[in-house]
């Protein structure tokens, strides 16, 4: 829940895309143009983690390496970085090996090593609503159908069988039952969780990367999946709400990132655009309606037709592929 963000809606202002070759001059001058606007940096649980490592441990590790001169170089006064989304996953592990009470210190560390870490960016949350929230939510679902995701998943692995490949010619029929399964479980069958799942059935590389299905359920990471899923929604809602802010002179931070070290999320992130959210009052509870773009194409990667302009029209193959494209977009309500 966002303080004093009920009743609101936020909506993502126009967008102008332009496709323009640069200079490596014009590229840097573009760089250090979009350095200077003040950032609300959200990072995951990985690369909170990267100021708590010792010179030996980054040594070692190319990509550590990289990530650490990543977050050297946002640090600026302009900028801020939030532990938020590392401990929405903290909160959300129901089964954890830490007990309430060094679950609280670990964290508490994490925080301190980014405080010592950023000279000039701020860490925006304080030791005081870390571990509030922390208490507050953990073991508690933070959307109140996690339940219904999990267990959906969870079939998706186990009966359907996802981490093996489906033949071609068996797909929409699989694609079929999982939109039913969605449905029973009251799940929106355009949702995240569905689409994904989609991808993963039409070849999508960086969302099997992502979910990581097993042959063996036991190690299917159930809640790792399904917390990389919920961070398109989640990211989304503090996106448009921030921007907006800043739009209408009352916040701080022009634009927002979304930091993490898994190159898969970070794909399957950009498949999704935010138009707007709304926040509304009901009971003890605050209801959140966020309505997305969702490029259905790039995400089922098998069915993507890239000779559609070739003289002479598509192939037979392609003509196949683009008819079950507008198959699976009439299935899950994105035609």
């Amino acid at each position: 829940m966002i303080p004093g963000a009920t009743n609101r809606i936020y909506r993502r202002p126009p967008q102008l895309k332009l496709a323009m070759d640069l200079t490596p001059e014009q590229t840097c001058a573009m760089q250090a143009w979009a350095e200077a606007v003040p950032t609300l940096h959200f990072l995951d649980i990985c690369v909170a983690a990267i100021p708590k490592l010792s010179p030996k441990a980054i040594a070692h590790s190319t990509r550590k390496a990289t990530w650490r001169r990543r977050l050297r170089r946002l640090d600026r006064p302009h900028n801020s970085v939030s532990y938020l989304f590392a401990l929405i996953e903290r909160a959300s592990e129901i089964q954890s090996k830490l007990d309430g009470a060094d679950l609280e210190r670990e964290i508490l560390k994490d925080v301190a090593a980014l405080r010592s870490f950023f000279k000039h960016a701020r860490v925006l949350e304080s030791d005081d609503f870390v571990i509030g929230y922390l208490r507050e939510l953990r073991g508690v679902p933070h959307e109140l159908s996690r339940p219904s995701y999990l267990a959906f998943l969870e079939e998706m692995n186990g009966h359907h069988q996802l981490w093996n490949s489906v033949k071609p010619s068996e797909r929409f029929h699989k694609a079929q039952e999982i939109v039913e399964m969605a449905e029973s479980l009251s799940i929106a069958k355009n949702h995240p969780v569905v689409t994904i799942t989609l991808a993963c059935l039409y070849g999508n590389g960086a969302a099997k990367h992502m979910m990581k299905f097993k042959q063996n359920p036991d190690k299917f990471n159930v809640q790792n999946a399904l917390s990389d899923i919920m961070v398109i929604s989640r990211f989304a809602r503090h996106k448009l709400e921030i921007e907006e802010d800043a739009r209408k002179g009352s916040g701080r931070y022009a634009q927002t990132r979304f930091m993490t070290d898994d190159d898969g999320l970070i794909e399957v992130l950009s498949c999704f655009e935010a138009i707007s959210v709304r926040f509304e009052d009901a009971d003890d509870a605050q209801n959140i309606s966020t309505e997305m773009t969702v490029h259905l194409q790039r995400l089922l990667s098998d069915l993507t037709v890239v000779n559609d302009d070739v003289e002479g029209g598509l192939s037979p193959d392609d003509q196949d592929k683009v008819t079950e494209y507008n198959r699976i977009c009439e299935l899950v309500g994105l035609a």
